[in-house]
């Protein structure tokens, strides 16, 4: 039975567990190499920002916001920022265009300054709701009413959370924000990963953590990101969390996606054939654990394997690297990605 130790990465270290004992998912190392040459060549959209793939009116929207309506934005957005896919799928039109998944949700998002107000989510009706992220031919948005729930729990502790953030409160360690605790420390610095506990602590709905064979494994895919994001708001005052390296990959369905694609995850037969058949597989099983968490490994080892090569990629930035690389897969070749329902990812 695998054991978690107070001195190794409280996420990479329960992963790296379950990838030693993981029965239906394995990691096919020579296949790491070929994909950290990929990466190596890509100089497209260099960085750990995945908004980059946003669309021109998002971003304009963002560049208009002050701080603390950028610091609403990515909090309000990763509260209900999961689980997109669907048949048929949820878009919406923007220009002519057709977005799905994140960013169509980031165009609901970014339609009316009110959203950003706690005062708005606490009023927020489901008829409201519904109104705002409407999907092409009335298609609705997967996990509505757990998107609606979430955001009105959001509503009283939002005000306080931009409090916290805008005076930047120093979070030293993971364990500072177990309990939702926020220390100061002799560095005066925030800790990203830190950050990420805090908010899975304190902000509804982002606890994203396993249970595997009596170990707790906290994967905070949505609660990562989004320190990772308000990252961004700090960093354009030259003044960035600490830490960022100890971020791990944000592990969804998008990422496994590619790995299974490029030979790197490799299922069982049976697993494999649950994915490729568009079976759903139930969220805290066996398999959903062990390609979440091989997931993480994978992109650990690609680190790894790029700073042989001399380059300094930390895990944000090669996980933005894969994401991009998933949303250009050939949608009719492509194997699929597997299908759990969860508001984790």
């Amino acid at each position: 039975m695998p054991r978690s130790d107070d001195s190794v990465h409280p996420i990479t270290g329960p992963a790296q567990d379950v990838a030693n004992e993981s029965e239906r998912v394995r990691i096919a190392p020579r296949a790491i190499v070929y994909m950290a040459a990929e990466i190596a060549a890509d100089t497209e959209e260099s960085g750990a920002d995945w908004l980059q793939a946003a669309p021109p009116t998002v971003k304009t929207y963002l560049s208009s916001l002050s701080r603390s309506e950028r610091i609403a934005f990515f909090t309000i957005f990763h509260s209900a920022g999961f689980s997109y896919w669907g048949e048929p799928r949820w878009q919406v039109e923007q220009d002519g265009t057709r977005y799905d998944g994140a960013m169509a949700w980031l165009i609901c998002l970014s339609k009316d300054k009110a959203w950003l107000s706690s005062s708005f989510l606490k009023n927020l009706s489901e008829e409201k709701w519904q109104s705002l992220v409407q999907g092409c031919e009335g298609v609705t948005i997967p996990l509505s009413a757990q998107r609606l729930l979430l955001l009105q729990q959001l509503a009283p502790k939002l005000d306080q959370f931009k409090a916290l953030i805008e005076n930047k409160a120093t979070i030293t360690s993971a364990k500072d924000s177990d309990t939702g605790a926020v220390n100061s420390g002799a560095s005066g610095a925030t800790s990203a990963l830190g950050l990420a506990f805090h908010i899975a602590a304190n902000l509804p709905g982002f606890n994203d953590c396993s249970h595997y064979r009596g170990l707790k494994l906290p994967f905070l895919k949505r609660a990562q990101l989004l320190a990772s994001d308000l990252n961004e708001v700090f960093a354009a005052e030259n003044n960035p969390l600490v830490d960022l390296d100890q971020l791990t990959a944000f592990a969804d369905y998008k990422i496994p996606q590619l790995l299974r694609e490029k030979e790197i995850l490799v299922y069982d037969e049976e697993l494999a054939r649950t994915i490729d058949n568009k079976e759903e597989i139930a969220p805290g099983s066996q398999a959903e654990i062990e390609i979440r968490a091989n997931t993480i490994i994978v992109v650990e080892k690609l680190r790894l394997e790029l700073l042989r090569a001399r380059l300094e990629y930390d895990a944000r930035t090669i996980d933005a690297k894969l994401w991009r690389a998933a949303q250009k897969l050939d949608k009719a070749m492509a194997k699929p990605y597997h299908r759990c329902r969860t508001i984790n990812y």
